[in-house]
């Protein structure tokens, strides 16, 4: 997180007016077309949900156009062309006006709906992509700052446009993809206020930025992408499994707006404080228990639970979109031109994920009854478990500055390094195996000191071992009193003075490759 005066705040705020908040009118447009009934309602949850799933399946699939179009470029710049907004936008609306004929002349047939949401997908993932180009065009406290606040905003748009008229609310959605366009196509990077901004963001990070090629090297993505596909899954499984009348009165404010932004709210000033950084596992780590949490509700008493039920989910939804938004857009700054490759993977997750628990929603409900779908749910969120506990390793590393490295100048010289950093581990491992074996430290006391002596930190520790900070703190006072000192460096002194080691020798023509001794 970059700490700023109140003058790069105010930067911030207006340069944020002239652009990026046009991605919150994207965000009310996705809302109320994807996630509510404001263009297409059905006799049944199948009609209702078909379009979605089906303009949801194609975006999963154009994403997969975008992944394999975008791995064998070293850059793509599609700001360049700035007709495509405007494509984007009329897709975008001529599939809206498309779906609401049918609406409005009762034509039920699944392929007619299915042809007329094509240019909905077609324009949702063109925006998408765009926006994601745009976003990662910033610096980091930008995109801190912008992404959540177009979440909030968008949120508010679209809890408005459930008040009004439903021809209003219609007409207003159709105008909503061309006032998105109309930021897009205003080049506010050039601003005073943004370069302000930007010098002062790099004066405190001292980041750097990178290029990378090619893209489907990037360690985690793939991983991460899955990930999200699983939550996106989850969250189509009880989108079918709590489907109900729509929320009314006060219901509606705390179901629409009040909860969702507020739990969005405290997510991320606590993502941005305590944790300082957004990664994958910590995505996982608070989103998992909510999305469990929606999982539980759906059984408990058949209308209230399955308006609690929805509110969790909801959050997940927020919560999760927001978070690979933050997510990408950074790594992507990293890495100039790669920002359509990185949200081809976020259509991929987003898309095919909803597309296919909502296909199993409705099948489980078809196949096996209401009475029998809810009780599979408990099936259903294990297997979301365990399948999220087995990417999270693979996709931790996704997101952390420093950590992804794919240009085949880096790639040549982890290779020359993979041998030191080995021998490094080792000597670590060992030093602090000793420090136990004096002071009898538990095995995973002795784990986090390796950390320590390795110069992590307590945040990193947590991300790493998946465990809460609390724990970690826990354990280091526990092994800090056993060994009767009171901070790291401490640590690191008696280690040097009573645990000397040295790296091993191997014969190598690497120049690194000596004895060392470690004092």
């Amino acid at each position: 997180m970059v700490k700023l005066g109140s003058d790069s705040v105010g930067a911030l705020v207006r340069s944020y007016a002239k652009g990026p908040l046009g991605l919150s009118f994207l965000m009310a447009w996705i809302y109320g077309t994807f996630y509510s009934s404001m263009v297409w309602s059905g006799e049944n949850v199948a009609i209702s949900e078909l379009p979605w799933i089906a303009s949801m399946l194609l975006s999963g699939l154009l994403g997969l156009v975008g992944f394999f179009a975008c791995r064998r470029r070293s850059a793509v710049m599609l700001e360049s062309r700035r007709w495509l907004p405007i494509v984007a936008a009329l897709l975008c609306a001529f599939g809206m006006v498309l779906v609401g004929l049918c609406r409005r002349y009762e034509v039920a047939s699944p392929l007619v709906i299915v042809l007329c949401v094509i240019p909905v997908a077609g324009g949702f993932s063109l925006l998408t992509v765009l926006w994601g180009s745009r976003v990662s065009r910033y610096d980091e406290a930008m995109i801190e700052f912008s992404v959540p606040m177009s979440f909030i905003i968008a949120r508010i748009i679209y809890a408005a446009l459930g008040l009004l008229d439903p021809f209003a609310s219609f007409a207003v959605m159709v105008a909503l993809p061309f006032v998105s366009a109309a930021f897009l196509r205003f080049r506010s990077s050039s601003s005073e206020d943004l370069e302000r901004v930007r010098a002062t963001s790099s004066m405190q990070t001292g980041g750097s930025i990178s290029t990378i090629r090619p893209f489907s090297e990037t360690r985690g993505i793939v991983a991460a992408t899955a990930m999200l596909m699983v939550f996106r899954f989850g969250y189509g499984v009880i989108r079918i499994a709590a489907d109900g009348p729509a929320a009314q009165g006060w219901w509606y404010v705390l179901l629409m707006l009040f909860v969702p932004v507020t739990v969005f709210g405290v997510f991320v000033v606590l993502a941005l404080t305590s944790a300082r950084s957004i990664t994958s596992s910590l995505v996982t780590r608070w989103t998992l228990p909510v999305l469990l949490l929606a999982f539980a509700l759906v059984p408990v008493d058949a209308s209230v639970g399955h308006l609690w039920s929805r509110l969790a989910n909801s959050v997940v939804s927020i919560v999760l979109q927001a978070f690979f938004w933050i997510l990408l857009a950074k790594v992507a700054h990293r890495h100039p031109g790669s920002a359509p490759f990185f949200f081809s993977c976020y259509l991929i997750g987003l898309g095919l994920g909803m597309a296919f628990g909502e296909c199993c929603g409705l099948l489980a409900a078809s196949l096996l009854g209401e009475t029998l779908a809810q009780l599979s749910l408990p099936f259903v969120a294990a297997a979301v478990v365990a399948v999220v506990m087995a990417l999270e390793e693979r996709s931790r590393s996704f997101g952390v500055e420093g950590d992804v490295r794919t240009t085949s100048e880096s790639r040549a010289g982890q290779l020359a390094e993979d041998g030191v950093v080995d021998a490094l581990d080792a000597m670590l491992s060992d030093q602090a195996r000793r420090m136990a074996v004096s002071y009898k430290l538990s095995p995973r006391e002795e784990e986090i000191v390796a950390y320590l002596l390795a110069g992590r930190n307590r945040p990193y520790i947590r991300d790493t071992l998946f465990i809460s900070l609390n724990t970690v703190n826990t354990h280091i006072k526990n092994a800090f009193a056993k060994m009767d000192i009171h901070s790291q460096q401490e640590l690191l002194d008696i280690a040097r003075a009573e645990f000397p080691t040295r790296l091993p020798e191997r014969s190598s023509s690497h120049p690194n490759w000596r004895a060392k001794r470690i004092r």
